[in-house]
């Protein structure tokens, strides 16, 4: 893994640069990526498994969400 990779890794905040060079990842880099973000999904959420679900009452909506199926 390069220092560069490494540095960014430690980071908080991530400038458009680090994301590009964090997304262009390959081999040993890549491995590294996987590991951190391992580490913080479960600083942040830990290891509970959370389901959501929708109850549709209708097929008729006054929103126009993008990701549903039943937009207006």
């Amino acid at each position: 893994m390069d220092l560069l990779f490494h540095d960014i890794l430690k980071q908080n905040e991530f400038s458009l640069h680090d994301l590009t060079h964090l997304i262009s990842a390959s081999g040993s880099n890549h491995e590294a990526l996987l590991s951190r973000a391992g580490e913080v999904q479960e600083a942040v959420v830990g290891r509970e498994v959370y389901f959501r679900g929708l109850i549709e009452l209708s097929n008729i909506c006054s929103k126009n969400c993008y990701y549903c199926g039943i937009r207006k």
